[in-house]
């Protein structure tokens, strides 16, 4: 049995620093994503419009606020690209891990959405993964290692088709 499967409420500084090893994304983004969560969460709740400039320092919510389970339960499912954290949920409750030793691979996967999403996508998916694997190697992600360009490509293959699929 997991430890914090049965703890309700933890800090969002808490929650980031227990994460960042288990996804691969530095603590300090995680930390910001959860902070600028606590904002978005009840408009995502309510239907309303999400933030759409980037708060001040001093309008963002505490590294000690608390957040409970189910509420970054819903940031992940909202976010889309985000695994429920393993040390939280069990892992039938969390998403699908990509195989082999711990990598980076969600952090990419979710800057490959961000790219396309801005329309900023290259011609071919070679092109992709090596400017993905360039910027995976460019980040401080601790002892993680990067994958190569080949193993990013087969982990967006069918996203890049489908993203560059004539409409």
């Amino acid at each position: 049995m997991n430890k914090y499967e049965n703890i309700r409420w933890l800090t969002i500084k808490e929650i980031a620093e227990l994460w960042a090893p288990e996804i691969g994304i530095p603590s300090s983004v995680i930390q910001r994503e959860l902070q600028l969560a606590v904002i978005n969460l009840p408009r995502w709740v309510g239907g309303t419009q999400l933030i759409s400039e980037f708060p001040s320092d001093d309008t963002l919510p505490s590294p000690d606020q608390r957040m409970d389970k189910h509420e970054v339960g819903l940031f992940c499912e909202k976010q889309g690209h985000w695994p429920k954290p393993n040390f939280w949920f069990s892992r039938s409750q969390t998403s699908p891990s990509y195989p082999g030793r711990p990598s980076v691979m969600h952090a990419i996967v979710q800057e490959f959405e961000r790219i396309a999403s801005s329309g900023e996508l290259k011609e071919t998916l070679a092109q992709q993964s090596t400017a993905l694997a360039e910027w995976a190697r460019s980040c401080d992600f601790g002892v993680v290692q990067a994958p190569t360009a080949t193993t990013i490509a087969n982990n967006i293959r069918a996203r890049f088709r489908e993203l560059k699929r004539p409409t």
